[in-house]
């Protein structure tokens, strides 16, 4: 059971006091002699972090990202000093559902689709119904596919998505956009640049036969 705490999981991040150390050979602070200790508490993470130790690839809680800087970040994340090459970290919040450390910016009621429909109003035929305003609602559909009608509005409508994602007031709540307001709870800010899913969305690209 995942959500059963295990007291004696634990254990030192040894990936982490290492690029630490190393990163403060030159100190005379004794920094380098610091060791961060985490608790594991559920079996999944622990787990997680046996096999991200495997492959040697550094394994953090978010935590640990807050407030570094990108060189600070790519230094933790720096392969060598596993046996490896290049730059790759794992990092999550050590919860049961390995949770995502920043701030997704998917506001449900505001999400763009490639694929959408609206009724637009026509005037009926011809006649003495007419006279009274009489209109049927018929419908049509927008697509981002089109680059030179209705997909015009699909692609400033995903542009002003991601604008409001960046440039809003900081905000913590999950349905409103903007970057986040505790950046050492998300330490990251999602931006959503690219077009949401919904069934109906789904159900017109089939029927317009796009991918």
């Amino acid at each position: 059971d995942d959500g059963v705490v295990y007291d004696d999981v634990n254990v030192y991040d040894d990936a982490y006091n290492a690029g630490d150390d190393a990163n403060n050979n030159d100190n005379d602070d004794g920094q380098n002699e610091q060791k961060y200790q985490y608790e594991y508490y559920y079996s999944g993470i622990a787990k997680m972090r046996e096999i991200y130790q495997e492959h040697g690839i550094p394994y953090y809680p978010c935590e640990k990202l807050a407030g570094l800087t990108v060189g600070q970040t790519m230094e933790m994340a720096d392969l060598k000093k596993y046996g490896g090459k290049g730059y790759l970290i794992a990092v999550d919040r050590h919860d049961m559902y390995a949770s995502f450390c920043g701030k997704a910016n998917w506001a449900q009621d505001q999400l763009v689709t490639c694929h959408s429909r609206y009724y637009q109003a026509q005037q009926r035929d011809a006649g003495a119904d007419n006279e009274n305003g009489n209109t049927d609602a018929q419908l049509s559909y927008v697509h981002c596919t089109d680059t030179t009608g209705t997909g015009i509005s699909k692609l400033s409508a995903l542009q002003s998505y991601v604008t409001a994602s960046t440039n809003s007031d900081p905000t913590d709540d999950a349905n409103e956009l903007g970057p986040p307001y505790d950046e050492s709870y998300y330490p990251f800010n999602q931006i959503q640049g690219f077009w949401q899913v919904d069934a109906a969305s789904v159900q017109i690209g089939i029927m317009h036969a796009s991918n």
